[in-house]
């Protein structure tokens, strides 16, 4: 029982005794009086017939309201009950139900799975379990506002009710994840209702003005042939919803032996959550070259994870799944402190470099942020202007007040911020003049192909020159050739890195690409 619902039930029964207090008191009144004519009875005679009339009188009604007060009584008990009923059913209904979608949740989506389990058991019947993704609403979430994402997940659970049986259960999991069991299913029951869920949500979802698409990808998992537990048969829909993602094809059925790919994203799942803890986790420094100067002004920190098995992971992979399944907090502590305690082990051994760290939109949303980054400066005595954090505009614009007033912190303790990606995403220029940032990222996409593509030439002069002309400073990611890097000199661009420059590189490495480098691109740049 909820304090809610404790509190209610107690204040019902409160109300309930003082009424029946009352009718009580009227009641006892009428007795007494009764006791005390009775008394006076043994008086002359005279005044006996009117004493005995009082008496009676009395006495009836001293009855009445007794059965008036066990009326109203029973009465009240019986109406207290039924709305106790009614708030009881609410909260059950609340404990068992999506907010946003009005489906049900993990916990009952998990009771109905084992029911259907055991009924399948009796019957020797199959069940199928049908999980569901849906491609772009991270992108769309993320760059329009939750607003827009809830309005889109709300019609999408509409829309699956609609194609489903009335035996069948849909279920939100969480985010932007469903399942769907379906009792009694053979192979083809399961691929018509896939198929329905994929007409149905072919039809662009309107919000306001905007008409928003996304397409599911489905996985299916058979009960007996894929697992006889919920449990087996949950992560296996999951893993064959990854390869129908991957593959594009919106569908596919569980194969256990099929796609090993599948396979090593549940292993590297599993073993994502103590990664840092065990020492896996490796950072990697990309220098930062100042166009001007030619010097090496800063790096930028990239994770890396050596699993014990699987070798080297690519960052993307694994950060998607961290991202995914909420253990990218997790990661960014780690990257963090790591980041400013080699930034200031080189201070310490007299270089002066500004070290860059990115952040995800889940660590821009996190109020606690800019204090945890303030005791990690102090723990290391690295001063904030020698750490920068990038964040993406996607990443801004997901709830943009909220991630304002983090960046306004960060910035409040002299920590540099940084846009990356700039021009892949759909901010405008008025949420940019509000960022406290002091410098921009071009995306790669831009700077890579700029010397065979005048388009890009063009995009990537208009983003200096504005970038200028408000104060900010401009770093081109990307340079992979010599030609790249003259057409940014000569654009005015600030900072450039690439492979061209140097790949990412171990700190310990660090020390001698600096000697062996800054004297060739000193000439280069001459």
């Amino acid at each position: 029982m909820t304090p809610s619902h404790a509190t209610a039930g107690g204040r019902h029964r409160a109300l309930r005794l003082h009424l029946l207090g009352a009718f009580l008191g009227v009641a006892l009144l009428a007795l007494t009086a009764y006791a005390l004519i009775t008394f006076w009875m043994l008086r002359p005679a005279v005044e006996a017939r009117l004493l005995g009339l009082l008496q009676a009188r009395l006495l009836v009604a001293g009855l009445a309201v007794l059965l008036v007060a066990a009326g109203v009584a029973l009465w009240i008990s019986h109406r207290l009950a039924r709305r106790l009923e009614r708030q009881q059913a609410a909260l059950r209904h609340q404990a068992l139900h999506d907010q946003l979608t009005g489906l049900p949740n993990r916990a009952l989506f998990a009771d109905r799975l084992e029911t259907a389990l055991r009924q399948a058991r009796r019957q020797g019947t199959q069940v199928a379990l049908l999980v569901i993704d849906l491609d772009r609403f991270k992108e769309i979430n993320d760059t329009l506002g939750h607003a827009y994402g809830d309005a889109l997940l709300r019609e999408v659970g509409r829309r699956l009710r609609n194609v489903l049986r009335a035996s069948d259960t849909v279920a939100r999991l969480g985010g932007d994840e469903f399942a769907i069991v379906l009792p009694e299913a053979t192979p083809e029951t399961a691929h018509r209702c896939a198929r329905r869920i994929l007409d149905a949500c072919d039809t662009p979802v309107q919000v306001e003005r905007l008409h928003l698409k996304v397409r599911p990808s489905i996985g299916i998992a058979f009960h007996p042939e894929h697992g006889s537990s919920g449990d087996a048969l949950l992560r296996h829909a999951d893993v064959a919803m990854y390869q129908a993602k991957r593959e594009g094809t919106g569908l596919a059925v569980y194969k256990q032996d099929a796609d090993p790919h599948n396979l090593r994203r549940l292993t590297l799942l599993n073993d994502l959550a103590s990664a840092a803890h065990r020492g896996q986790l490796r950072l990697l420094y990309q220098p930062q070259l100042e166009l001007r100067t030619g010097r090496v002004i800063g790096v930028e920190a990239l994770v890396r994870w050596v699993h014990p098995r699987l070798g080297l992971v690519p960052a993307r992979e694994f950060i998607e799944l961290a991202e995914h399944h909420g253990l990218i907090g997790q990661v960014t502590t780690w990257v963090l402190e790591e980041a400013i305690r080699q930034a200031a082990r080189w201070r310490r051994e007299g270089l002066e470099l500004c070290v860059t760290v990115n952040l995800s939109a889940h660590d821009l949303q996190d109020r606690r942020l800019p204090e945890r980054l303030r005791r990690l400066l102090d723990k290391y005595d690295l001063p904030a202007d020698r750490l920068e954090l990038e964040v993406t505009e996607s990443a801004v614009m997901r709830d943009f007040e909220r991630g304002l007033a983090v960046c306004h912190r960060i910035a409040g303790l002299g920590i540099r911020l940084a846009i990356d990606d700039f021009g892949s995403g759909m901010s405008s220029l008025r949420y940019l003049r509000q960022l406290p940032a002091e410098i921009l990222k071009i995306d790669r996409g831009f700077v890579m192909d700029m010397a065979e593509d005048e388009n890009n030439a063009v995009i990537v002069r208009s983003i200096v020159d504005l970038s200028h002309h408000i104060g900010r400073r401009v770093v081109a990611e990307g340079v992979q050739d010599a030609d790249a890097l003259l057409v940014l000199q000569v654009l005015g661009c600030d900072l450039a890195q690439g492979f061209y420059i140097s790949p990412p590189c171990p700190a310990e490495e660090l020390h001698r690409w600096l000697r062996d480098f800054e004297q060739r691109a000193r000439l280069h740049l001459a």
